[in-house]
């Protein structure tokens, strides 16, 4: 989120046509800047240039664009009228344009010895105002991208989780078996071995041992099984 936040004040800056500031500044051999047509830049240059000598030349033409000598700074080109160098060590475009856009190389001396100490290549980017209507096109698509990933991530987080059986709130089916005994006599009066009845009755609930007795049949044992 924070990281949506500073990219709409960025395209809030540069929808308000201001530059930003650039450092080419230490051992480096490639600086980019950036700037809007029409307003200031600000290039630092050198963190002290006492003691130095300083050019900035284009490098497609090799002419040069700005020079410090002496302590005396001299801008040619496309920077004439539109520069001035402070004692910080820091350029400015008082007035970027699109022709300022292209590579230069930048380069310092020993003062006294005309020694060549550093070479670095600037690149130049000046562009034209952004209106605000694009801005918030571009501000209104980012939003709706982090509103859709955040339900995204709501609804995974929030799915239901299958029940262990597959079935939900399944039921257990209880099998009952039934076994009627019935006792018989033969015609002298001598008991015989009883016939064995098996029924099966199903029923749902907990699961029981039932006896019952009745006076037209003998013991009625339900004997569990669990399913």
């Amino acid at each position: 989120m924070s990281a949506l936040i500073g990219l709409v004040l960025v395209l809030a800056t540069v929808s308000d046509g201001s530059s930003f500031p650039c450092n080419a500044t230490g051992n480096k051999t490639l600086t980019q800047c950036y700037g809007t047509v029409g307003q200031p830049l600000f290039i630092h240059l050198i963190t002290n240039p006492s003691g130095y000598d300083l050019k900035l030349k284009n490098k497609i033409t090799m002419t040069d664009v700005f020079n410090l000598k002496k302590n005396k700074s001299k801008f040619d080109g496309t920077f004439a009228n539109h520069s001035t160098f402070y004692l910080n060590g820091t350029l400015q475009l008082t007035k970027a344009e699109k022709i300022h856009s292209g590579e230069y190389l930048f380069e310092i001396f020993h003062a006294s010895e005309g020694r060549l100490l550093q070479v670095t290549t600037i690149e130049l980017f000046i562009k034209g105002k952004l209106t605000l209507i694009p801005v918030a096109i571009v501000v209104v698509i980012l939003l709706a991208v982090l509103l859709l990933g955040m339900y995204t991530l709501y609804k995974r987080k929030n799915r239901p989780k299958a029940p262990v059986d597959n079935r939900p709130d399944a039921v257990q089916e209880l099998v009952y078996a039934q076994v009627t005994v019935v006792e018989k006599k033969n015609q002298k009066g001598k008991e015989v071995e009883p016939d064995t009845v098996y029924d099966q009755v199903n029923a749902s609930g907990p699961s029981e041992a039932v006896t019952d007795k009745t006076k037209s049949q003998g013991e009625i044992v339900y004997a569990s099984i669990h399913t």
